[in-house]
């Protein structure tokens, strides 16, 4: 029952996207100065149970970023004992749950060949993929930006959405700052 055409046209973004974003992190993994801090900061705050409520400073040095990364991050770390890989193996994979977000908005918005394209589209971006495969707040904004956006579609037809929307806003600032484009 499960093998129908509506599902293959979700799985087959959804596989390709998992493969190429898992494929040899132990080895392909990508770790810049900044995610390291983030490694740093969830390890500090799994061992001294503190925390934190803010991320790493932005651009302006009176703002900082989210603390979702470093969560995450700390999760990963958590449940695989400190494995350097665990982080970018857990936003990889978010990254797959994304390339279905992307198949639903699209879906939703057009139609599922659109949904079908845009996906396998967004799930063999070199960009993207790159983003997805590093640890790094920057690879969570398309995962909670595809959230808002299908909160938002739901909103516009059901004011009970409303408070999830809001609240899926705040989340993307969480993330990063610069998501408050969405406000408008």
């Amino acid at each position: 029952r499960f093998l129908t055409f509506r599902n293959l046209l979700i799985s087959v973004p959804f596989i390709v996207s998992l493969v190429i974003n898992l494929y040899r992190q132990d080895s392909l993994m990508l770790l810049i100065g900044d995610s390291a801090r983030d490694f740093l900061a969830a390890r500090d705050m799994l061992l001294s149970g503190s925390i934190p409520i803010v991320g790493i400073p932005s651009s302006a040095p009176w703002l900082h970023q989210g603390p979702t990364s470093v969560w995450l991050i700390g999760v990963a770390f958590f449940f695989a004992k400190f494995n350097p890989v665990a982080p970018a193996i857990l936003f990889g994979f978010l990254g797959a749950i994304t390339t279905v977000l992307v198949w639903y908005l699209g879906a939703r918005l057009f139609n599922e060949k659109v949904g079908f394209i845009a996906s396998l589209l967004y799930a063999t971006s070199p960009l993207i993929v790159v983003n997805a495969r590093m640890p790094y707040h920057t690879s969570l904004i398309p995962f909670f930006a595809a959230i808002f956006f299908i909160l938002l579609i739901n909103a516009l037809k059901n004011k009970k959405y409303l408070p999830f929307l809001f609240f899926s806003f705040g989340l993307t600032l969480l993330v990063e700052l610069s998501n408050i484009v969405i406000f408008g």
